[in-house]
């Protein structure tokens, strides 16, 4: 074989790899976290043993350079997959609530006092106060918000932080986590 046939060769197999690289970072990037294995795999099976044959000249070194450039371009789809402004929590506080009035007790938002407030519980919201904090009033600019507008006003008003609960089945690195157990607001251990 000469140098040319090789050279359209390494370009060929290489060509075919990058196709197969950014298949599986795409896929990699949607399946649920707990399968992210999967598409590694793939690659390492489909490719590496197709450059290794295809390949004549060099042959301990393209195999490896064609799989390095194959595993950077797998990692520059998930690193833009990961940073993509799609994020399922995004769009959770995006959401808009209604409050009653402007200014509530943590009480009245967990439902401790008379009578419980339902409307954060059927919005997905769990309220965790301690006992110290039940009569703090939390004032809020409307009673139209959004969920990131009630959560800042509870976090910038009390001890009280947020957090998503998510199921591990079915967070991706586009997505993130699928926010199906909800948003809690708690005090966390450090105070």
């Amino acid at each position: 074989m000469n140098a040319n046939n090789e050279d359209e060769c390494w370009s060929y197999v290489f060509a075919r790899l990058s196709v197969v690289a950014l298949i599986l970072g795409a896929i990699f990037a949607v399946v649920p976290v707990s399968y992210v294995f999967a598409p590694f795999v793939g690659l390492m099976v489909f490719t590496e043993p197709r450059v290794r044959h295809s390949i004549g000249r060099f042959r301990l070194a393209m195999p490896a350079i064609a799989f390095a450039l194959a595993n950077f371009a797998c990692f520059a789809i998930l690193t833009l997959a990961f940073f993509a402004p799609v994020k399922t929590t995004d769009d959770y506080l995006r959401r808009t609530m209604s409050l009653p009035k402007t200014k509530m007790t943590l009480g009245e938002l967990s439902g401790f006092e008379e009578p419980p407030h339902m409307l954060l519980h059927l919005r997905g919201v769990s309220v965790s106060v301690p006992q110290d904090e039940i009569d703090v009033v939390i004032e809020f600019s409307a009673t139209e918000l959004t969920m990131r507008q009630f959560v800042d006003a509870v976090e910038r008003q009390s001890t009280l932080r947020h957090r998503f609960g998510h199921c591990g089945n079915g967070s991706t690195i586009l997505w993130g986590g699928d926010c199906s157990f909800g948003l809690h607001l708690r005090r966390p251990r450090q105070y």
